[in-house]
């Protein structure tokens, strides 16, 4: 029988980790045995050496397949990992802590101990677990007998077209400062990791904006420069001046909806209608948006340390049902369970009889956008400090509080300086965590300008309908709820921003407004954002109380207009 005949047709013991290994992973895993050095796997197959102890075979199979389950092998997270092996162990303690650390992943009992070395960095995802990997060596590295992760096995066949679909502007440029790191690695990189060098490079070039960018603003290049330098320093995205426009300069074209302008520095937005009551019609394009990193300013002050108890209480909001497997008791039976327990006694192992399954409300399924009003009417004082501070720190405790307890938070200051430049102020994007780079974003934020909230209404909608990934989507605005900017004031910039809300609401996204200090009257909170979806807080700490109850409202709110739509 050759080899290919012996993988076609694996032995009783290899069928019965086989087992095993689809029941951790929630899908069919194969095991085979061969002359490696650690176990791995690749292709949906769990590969064994040959000459590991019959004990610590069951280890590598869950470790394995408890990785492939919980989305730890993406080739998002996979790539960063080329050539360097010290990251690759650190990566894997802190993804094997975190399926005993979550729960959701049927690792036995037994196991847990084996995993649990990393506990310390609690990780959240594995993107978090990736950047601990790269950045902190004091992370352990994990026994070998739970194997190891093989980036290029991994990654083949997965074509270089379908890995760069996967990876956002921000998630490219933030591998490349990965490589920049390589030597607090103890790896040398190989020629490989060059490779994946030049491909993310290539996946930035081919993005029509940044091209468009790039031919605007003289971008540098890897091409050797008039003065004969070869260029090795510029990298992609680094700028150099040009003096004269090139006679090869020509127009480009741009995505739809999309526009460049230069108006102290570079800009870029994305255009919105607004609706004008008195005419009973939109103002097609009439309105831009763009998205700015807050200015390069020293904070002024620091953050409160997150309230816990908006934490406390954010856990009991966007919940789902979801299968628990590996129950004592339950509705049913779990057939891989059985099946678990049934292995475990023929490997002579005395496990716990948990093989039953219920379905439970404890799954999250919750994306948040919070807008942060940081127009000039927030300097303003109410009887205890200043608007901005307290919207600031009411902004800091919910991001902190969404982003604790799993959900999916984006968070952007915002403003206004006429229709075309509303200004979006990065704080937190969906795909980062709420740490300190993001938590100083905030504190540079320096308020100004005006209010055009239709517009700004309508561009998180957009995101958080693009980007959110959840069934369950909240806008919450931290403001005093008072639209106005230039031209946009009295009745007209009220129903421009109602409009806005019945829109995201069409779309199934719920919008709730915070106001704590302000001036605006009830009863026009109240016909801008519904009688059950707006919060006037005296006291930002009496948050808490209110918050749970104001997400549920505004996402019923949101349901109620879909079904009116659908009917």
């Amino acid at each position: 029988m050759n080899r290919d005949d012996t993988a076609q047709e694996p032995s009783p013991y290899e069928g019965q980790l086989g087992v095993l290994a689809s029941a951790v992973a929630g899908r069919r895993i194969g095991v085979r045995f061969d002359d490696v050095e650690l176990a791995y796997i690749a292709d949906d197959v769990v590969i064994v050496p040959h000459a590991t102890d019959r004990n610590d075979v069951p280890i590598a199979v869950v470790a394995q397949s408890a990785l492939a389950a919980q989305g730890s092998l993406h080739p998002t997270h996979i790539a960063p990992l080329r050539a360097k092996h010290s990251a690759i162990r650190r990566y894997m303690a802190l993804e094997l802590w975190r399926t005993v650390n979550e729960k959701t992943i049927p690792v036995p009992p037994r196991f847990r101990e084996v995993f649990a070395l990393a506990s310390a960095f609690a990780s959240q995802s594995p993107s978090e677990s990736l950047e601990l990997a790269v950045h902190h060596l004091d992370v352990p590295e994990p026994p070998e007998r739970v194997g190891t992760i093989q980036p290029k096995a991994l990654l083949k066949g997965a074509g270089a077209r379908g890995l760069r679909a996967k990876l956002t502007e921000r998630q490219l440029q933030s591998k490349r400062r990965d490589a920049e790191m390589d030597e607090l690695d103890d790896d040398e990189d190989s020629s490989e990791s060059k490779v994946m060098e030049n491909f993310l490079s290539s996946a930035l070039l081919e993005n029509p904006v940044f091209r468009a960018l790039r031919k605007q603003m003289g971008m540098g290049s890897r091409e050797k420069s008039e003065s004969g330098s070869d260029g090795d320093d510029m990298t992609i995205g680094s700028m150099k001046s040009s003096d004269s426009v090139s006679e090869n300069a020509q127009l480009v074209t741009l995505p739809p909806g999309v526009d460049f302008r230069m108006e102290g520095g570079l800009a870029w937005g994305r255009h919105y209608p607004e609706w004008d009551a008195t005419r009973r019609r939109y103002r097609p394009a009439y309105c831009t948006v763009g998205e700015y990193e807050p200015p390069l300013s020293p904070p002024d002050s620091a953050l409160d340390p997150p309230n816990p108890r908006v934490r406390n209480r954010l856990a009991r909001v966007g919940l789902t049902h979801e299968r628990h497997r590996h129950l004592r008791d339950g509705d049913t039976l779990d057939p891989s369970a059985l099946v678990e327990h049934a292995v475990a006694l023929s490997l002579g192992h005395a496990e716990d009889s948990a093989v039953y399954e219920a379905r439970r409300k404890t799954a999250r399924d919750l994306s948040i956008f919070v807008l942060v009003d940081a127009s000039g009417s927030t300097t303003q004082s109410s009887d205890s400090s200043p608007v901005w501070t307290m919207q600031r720190q009411l902004a800091a405790d919910l991001i902190d509080g969404f982003d604790k307890v799993g959900d999916r938070v984006a968070a952007f200051g915002f403003n206004s300086r006429g229709r075309q430049n509303v200004r979006f102020l990065a704080i937190k994007e969906f795909d980062e965590r709420f740490h300190g780079m993001e938590r100083q974003r905030l504190l540079r934020i320096q308020p100004g300008g005006y209010t055009r909230l239709g517009a700004a209404v309508r561009h998180a909608s957009h995101v958080i309908a693009k980007k959110g990934g959840t069934a369950n989507k909240v806008v919450i605005v931290l403001s005093d709820g008072f639209p106005y900017d230039d031209d946009y004031e009295d009745v007209y910039a009220e129903k421009d921003t109602r409009r806005a809300i019945d829109e995201a609401h069409r779309k199934g996204i719920g919008c709730a407004c915070i106001s704590v200090g302000g001036t605006t009257s009830p009863e026009k909170l109240e016909r801008l954002w519904g009688n059950t979806t707006h919060l006037q807080l005296d006291d930002p700490t009496s948050l808490p109380t209110h918050i749970d109850g104001l997400i549920e409202s505004s996402l019923a709110a949101a349901m109620a207009v879909a079904v009116d739509e659908r009917s």
